[in-house]
């Protein structure tokens, strides 16, 4: 692309000459700003200015608000449209979304006159009083040795547990300004 007057033979330069090159050149930076950000491209900032003012062209508007960027993936229905959303800041789980878990709950039972007798239970809202596991007692000689300590571990339902709220399932971030030209 050639300046619209050829100052290359050495003519000194009148001002309106000077002022023609200079639009041009004026013109052909602005060509160039452009092209490198055409209609449907996203500019990033920090400042919050809008890429116009910056800039100097176009028509932008902010894009993505309170929304992290992914590639397309042609591959993946969930990624395969652009400007296709989704996702959610929280979540609850449903039962079939969490682990596989079994309540455990320990109990300590002393032997009395009575018989045995449970002093203490860890990890259960009601103690139930067969279906043990597996225990270790600490007196030989079967039921009859009273003051014998007892101690038995059960894979039963132990009641219910947490509440039931969303938890948070947010990546780590860092907020921008995100603008896409339309125009």
């Amino acid at each position: 692309m050639a300046l619209p007057r050829d100052l290359a033979n050495g003519s000194v330069a009148d001002a309106d000459d000077v002022m023609e090159n200079f639009e041009y050149l004026e013109d052909l930076i602005q060509t160039e700003k452009e092209a490198v950000h055409p209609v449907g491209s996203l500019y990033i900032n920090i400042t919050g200015v809008n890429p116009n003012t910056e800039l100097g062209f176009g028509t932008w508007v902010a894009f993505g608000a309170g929304k992290c960027l992914v590639g397309l993936d042609a591959g993946d229905a969930d990624f395969d449209t652009v400007e296709e959303t989704g996702g959610a800041k929280t979540h609850t789980l449903s039962t079939a979304e969490m682990p596989v878990h079994a309540h455990s709950s320990l109990y300590i039972k002393t032997l009395q006159t009575a018989g045995w007798s449970t002093a203490y239970a860890f990890g259960a809202a009601s103690v139930p009083d067969s279906g043990f596991s597996s225990y270790i007692k600490t007196a030989e000689g079967g039921d009859s040795d009273e003051g014998a300590i007892r101690i038995e571990q059960q894979s039963k339902n132990g009641g219910n547990t947490g509440s039931g709220n969303a938890h948070n399932i947010m990546n780590p971030y860092i907020v921008v300004h995100f603008w896409k030209r339309t125009v």
